[in-house]
């Protein structure tokens, strides 16, 4: 799956561990003016590890937050 995230416009992962940046402000702050493919990238039901989330990062994937619950 990482070898095709260059052909997205945009690519977010919600994180379980992300404090900071909440999913609806990364949304908000786009611009979708260019964007014509997206990608969101779930994970598992135990969510993502550390490796997997540093992973998505150094791709240039964003997290975020859904909330505490």
């Amino acid at each position: 799956m990482l070898d095709v995230l260059e052909e997205y416009d945009l690519t977010v992962f919600p994180y379980e561990k992300e404090k900071t940046l909440s999913l609806k402000k990364f949304l908000h702050d786009s611009s979708f003016d260019c964007i014509k493919k997206v990608a969101v990238i779930i994970g598992s039901e135990g969510g993502f590890s550390c490796g997997e989330a540093t992973a998505l990062r150094d791709k240039g994937v964003e997290s975020g937050t859904l909330g505490n619950r």
